[in-house]
């Protein structure tokens, strides 16, 4: 499954919840396209850049 991020500002706790949420649940994956830096930094420093494809 890809999510397009291209109009996504920020993320917060709940918004990653439901990325791990929805990762349990795709068997075939989740990716993340069209993600800005301040959203990148986010996933990078929580972790969720090496459980989930940007």
């Amino acid at each position: 499954m890809h999510i397009d991020c291209h109009a996504l500002d920020y993320i917060s706790s709940a918004g990653l919840r439901v990325l791990v949420i929805m990762k349990k649940g795709c068997k075939e994956g989740v990716s993340l396209i069209g993600v800005n830096d301040l959203v990148s930094d986010i996933l990078g420093q929580t972790g969720f850049s090496e459980i989930l494809g940007i």
